[in-house]
């Protein structure tokens, strides 16, 4: 993601800026699996100085064959800790990344599932776009924090493989 990141901000025309010395207008944080403290650092002195902060989503986890990883999120909460200052969130839970994928695939949300494997992050964000939301338990959620949250999916499926069954027409809402 990290480099996928900087390649578009690149095609864009806008300049990434390689050391703390450089002028710094925005910090825009998406999954960086190199990031350390010097990156900490270079971010949360730029954002107190007044760069705006931009994040791509506030994925705490990231589910990997085998378990869960540190996500974007992660590096969110550690700038916004040092910096004080809330990022702009972009991505998921934000409906815009939804509704944009929507026009672009001349859909509507009445015809859109949002799948996804957290309740506060994807589902949330296709409740706000009005989708169908699907959540599989393969990744951060559990039954067990479904069953704690506010947040009802309309369908909860055990995996990936399982929501290859899934149809829209015939399945009932599941929470």
């Amino acid at each position: 993601m990290y480099w996928a990141l900087i390649d578009m901000v690149c095609e864009h025309k806008l300049k990434v800026a390689s050391s703390a010395s450089d002028k710094i207008d925005v910090v825009l944080v998406g999954l960086d699996r190199t990031f350390d403290y010097q990156k900490l650092t270079t971010a949360v002195l730029a954002i107190r100085a007044g760069a705006a902060f931009v994040a791509i989503n506030r994925d705490a986890l990231l589910p990997i064959a085998g378990g869960l990883v540190a996500g974007c999120g992660t590096m969110v909460a550690a700038i916004e800790a040092g910096s004080e200052v809330k990022p702009e969130v972009i991505g998921k839970p934000q409906p815009t990344l939804l509704q944009e994928a929507m026009r672009s695939l001349n859909s509507t949300p009445e015809e859109t599932v949002m799948i996804g494997d957290t309740l506060g992050i994807d589902i949330l964000a296709g409740q706000a776009a009005g989708t169908h939301t699907l959540l599989v338990l393969s990744g951060k959620d559990t039954r067990e924090s479904l069953l704690r949250s506010s947040i009802k999916p309309d369908y909860v499926y055990a995996d990936l493989a399982a929501v290859l069954s899934f149809n829209p027409q015939t399945d009932h809402e599941s929470p």
